[in-house]
């Protein structure tokens, strides 16, 4: 009996140390953030026509990225992809519309959903419309 109280403790302490680990930012009455990594690439997504000795593959998006909080409404940020199109983002707890605006006009993005003391990495193909 004692010993099965003692594993008892023992685990709901692991789970509360658990729960304040992932929450850290909790303590200052902040939500949890969390981390979005990726990169973002545009081109002929769809299959289209491709001219003999054209270079249709994908290209790196070097430019900037609006980021939407679903629930509100409000921009929660905006930055920059580097040559690469990569990116790295710290953001609340939450869910949020990534909006890529290509030079060609033409606009893709997703929902990512954001969870405190964790990371997502996610991969946009933007379809530029050319055909």
């Amino acid at each position: 009996m004692k010993g099965r109280k003692a594993l008892l403790a023992v685990l709901a302490l692991a789970a509360i140390l658990a729960l304040l680990y992932t929450n850290m930012s909790y303590f200052n009455g902040q939500p949890a953030t969390g981390k979005v990594v990726g990169r973002i690439t545009y081109g002929l997504v769809s299959p289209g026509p491709c001219s003999e000795g054209t270079d249709c593959s994908d290209k790196a998006y070097n430019g900037t990225v609006f980021v939407w909080d679903t629930g509100s409404g409000a921009k929660a940020l905006e930055f920059r992809t580097d040559g690469n199109g990569l990116f790295d983002v710290n953001l609340k707890q939450g869910k949020y519309f990534f909006e890529v605006s290509t030079k060609f006009a033409t606009t893709c993005g997703k929902i990512v959903q954001v969870e405190g003391g964790t990371m997502v990495n996610e991969t946009f193909s933007c379809d530029i419309g050319i055909r």
